[in-house]
């Protein structure tokens, strides 16, 4: 291979290299960006935390909206889900149907889906090195 062809792969091995630390860049700005307008929208600024009373009101804000997907699903209106039933509020639940349904009676109630994410989110934590606050 001669020298003015292998300094043309340079240049464009380098000029691909720069595009791609651009693009990457501009990514991260970007989702730099999203989680500066997200935290605005909860009317938090960047990397602060909630208060108590906001942390709260977060909770039982979620828990109704939960608790409004889950009777919107319920359609034979038992206060369980069947697995056709989950499929229709949210795929995840029925991806872990079996985990969720813990005495297997192919129901799953609120409170076997509390305890199942209760659980999950304990073991997050574990996987990432957390304490978990409750003990």
């Amino acid at each position: 291979m001669t020298t003015r062809s292998q300094n043309w792969r340079r240049a464009i091995g380098a000029a691909l290299l720069i595009l791609a630390a651009e693009t990457t860049w501009a990514a991260d700005a970007g989702d730099r960006e999203l989680r500066k307008r997200r935290d605005s929208q909860q009317g938090q600024q960047p990397n602060q935390k909630f208060t108590p009373d906001q942390h709260r009101d977060f909770r039982e804000s979620r828990g109704e909206k939960l608790r409004q997907r889950f009777d919107a699903g319920d359609k034979d209106g038992d206060r369980a889900l069947s697995k056709d039933e989950a499929a229709r509020v949210a795929p995840r639940l029925r991806e872990n149907f079996d985990n969720i349904d813990n005495n297997r009676d192919g129901r799953a109630t609120p409170d076997e889906v509390r305890t199942f994410r209760r659980e999950r989110a304990k073991m997050r934590r574990i996987e990432r090195g957390e304490s978990d606050p409750r003990y």
